[in-house]
């Protein structure tokens, strides 16, 4: 038996400037049956296994042409794994391929390296590191920055947990980056879910862009909705908190049973926080026609649920916030109602006192003369303080159609109020509590108003201010236009402030169709449109116009609105959105 490095030396065969080592007998048997060559070319130092022709400074060959050549690196000592390496001769650089093998295979890993770092990692399970990455939390997981020459193609969510910067520039909180898509610089604007047609993003500039006042578009609908539901019929907003109603949402007890959905802002948008139905509603109730919110808690009124005095004798639920949950208080009814009474059919509440209408109860003057209950809470009960008819009033004033009530003050609607000769020009009623009752103030009338304008359809109270819509309002410009009046307390009586209408006023628009005032701050819907006023000094301006600029055709935007003045938020409804499935544009002042 002779050793190999003997058979090495000792045997050489020079041919064609090649050195040919020829293994035999035992270390053929060893390797194969056949014969084993090793060649070196003396010229180029070229070394060749299996082959006398290297190409290059190591070839190597397999005999069976059905497999690939093999180059095993065995280490002897388990889990130290094998190292390849490359290095300059006079340099202590290296670049080295080192590989580990554990026994559980997706712990094994190649990495190569250099002397300082490792460069590409990759693990037995896929997964690799980049930039001295050695324990990849990815599929790729890159320890520094990543430069993409062309596109770059994300199947799946991508989380960035630091800043996303274009061109160096980052921006501020609760912005997103937009581009017109024209090759112009991207630019940081606030957050939107959706781009408007006014040059702005969604949470921009919306509405009418001469004036620019306000922001934050954030339009919401009932997700769980259905077409004819009207969400957005009802619409009431108290700091961050907004119920809307949608008075023919089908419910488990029958078809337009309604429902509420009370909302959230959560410091970028608003979210649906609770849907709820009045769980021993029934069918045609038109729960939801009515709303009213006001810190932790809200109204709802349903002005055709069945009562003990009759059918559409109507209801009101009163609901409270009990932690993250609107819990129902109590629902109440009037006890001395009758059928048809419509109870509910609008509703208001503030602190500790709600008032609830019922336009259609038949009074002492006469059918359909309308009154108004005031409730106030007393040990976690609602107790009916006083109901309310208009002493002067007549059948058919429908009295409380339109009901506000804010502190020690509550106002009462009566559209139908004849005014001498005109008929409907309707009436307003301001009352005060003194002394534990509710005491007739002053009843005003619109200052040049004219039959069927039905001042006081809907009315709002804040503070020593009053809003009354006149959503039949004529004018030159057409019949039905519409118009708000303002008025102020003044230590002695509510004195008139001013009357508007829409800025380009058209036929049947029905300027003043919903109206609510909050602070320094009022808004009042069209059926095209809402406007928001503000008060400077004893005298209210049209600060802006508000658009929705998403707005389709036939849609009754400003059907309702609500304002908050602290916050000044607010929102704007849209009940025939989607054929009538419905929806609610909230908005801020800026």
């Amino acid at each position: 038996e002779v050793p190999v490095t003997s058979l090495v030396t000792g045997s050489p065969i020079e041919t064609n400037n090649s050195i040919i080592f020829i293994f035999m007998k035992r270390l053929i048997t060893l390797l194969g049956s056949c014969l084993f060559v090793i060649s070196i070319t003396a010229q180029t130092g070229n070394i060749g296994i299996a082959t006398t022709t290297p190409g290059g400074k190591l070839q190597i060959n397999h005999k069976n042409t059905g497999s690939s050549p093999s180059l095993i690196l065995f280490d002897s000592v388990a889990g130290t794994g094998s190292r390849l390496q490359f290095k300059k001769e006079g340099q202590s650089n290296n670049f080295s391929l080192l590989s580990t093998i554990d026994l559980f295979a997706a712990n094994s890993s190649l990495d190569l390296r250099t002397t300082f770092n490792s460069g590409i990692f990759l693990r037995g399970d896929g997964r690799v590191g980049i930039n001295n990455i050695t324990n990849p939390a990815a599929t790729l997981h890159v320890g520094g920055g990543v430069r993409v020459q062309d596109s770059l193609h994300v199947g799946g969510d991508m989380n960035i947990e630091g800043k996303l910067k274009i061109n160096g520039n980052t921006g501020t909180a609760n912005q997103v980056l937009i581009s017109n898509g024209t090759g112009a610089s991207q630019t940081w604007e606030n957050i939107s879910s959706v781009v408007n047609g006014s040059g702005g993003v969604g949470f921009g500039t919306w509405g009418d862009c001469s004036m620019n006042n306000i922001s934050e578009y954030n339009p919401v609908t009932d997700t769980s909705g259905a077409m004819n539901d009207n969400f957005g019929t009802s619409a009431s907003i108290s700091g961050n908190y907004a119920i809307v109603g949608a008075n023919h949402d089908d419910g488990i007890a029958g078809a337009d049973q309604g429902s509420v959905s009370i909302y959230q802002y959560n410091g970028i948008n608003w979210v649906t926080m609770q849907k709820i139905t009045d769980a021993t509603g029934a069918g045609f109730d038109d729960f939801g026609v009515s709303v009213s919110i006001s810190g932790n808690y809200a109204i709802v009124g349903a002005r055709f649920d069945d009562g003990p005095g009759g059918s559409s004798q109507g209801s009101a639920s009163i609901y409270q916030l009990s932690g993250s949950t609107w819990v129902l208080m109590q629902k109440i009814v009037d006890a001395t109602g009758a059928a048809q009474d419509n109870f509910g059919f609008d509703v208001s509440i503030s602190g500790n006192y709600a008032i609830v209408s019922a336009p259609f109860d038949d009074g002492p003057a006469g059918l359909n003369q309308g009154s108004a209950s005031i409730y106030q809470l007393i040990s976690g009960t609602w107790i009916l303080m006083q109901k309310i008819v208009d002493a002067t009033g007549a059948a058919e004033d429908n009295f409380g159609k339109g009901v506000s009530i804010s502190g020690s003050y509550a106002i009462i609607g009566a559209p139908n109020d004849d005014n001498g000769s005109n008929v409907n020009e309707g009436s307003a009623s301001i009352y005060q509590l003194s002394g534990g009752a509710w005491v007739l103030m002053n009843t005003i009338t619109a200052l040049g108003g004219s039959a069927n304008d039905n001042f006081g359809n809907c009315v709002s109270l804040s503070g020593n201010s009053v809003i009354v819509g006149a959503p039949n309002d004529d004018d030159i410009e057409g019949t039905d236009l519409g118009a708000v009046h303002f008025y102020q307390f003044n230590g002695s009586t509510w004195a008139f402030m001013g009357k508007f209408s829409d800025v380009t006023p058209t036929a049947n628009e029905h300027f003043g169709a919903s109206v609510s005032i909050s602070g320094i701050y009022a808004i009042s819907g069209t059926l095209n449109n809402a406007n928001i006023f503000m008060r400077v000094g004893l005298g209210w301006r049209r600060l802006q116009v508000v658009t929705d600029p998403l707005r389709g055709s036939n849609e009754t935007f400003g059907s309702s609105s609500a304002i908050d003045g602290v916050t000044k938020r607010f929102l704007v409804g849209v009940p025939n959105y989607a054929s009538g499935s419905g929806k609610c544009v909230f908005g801020k002042i800026n």
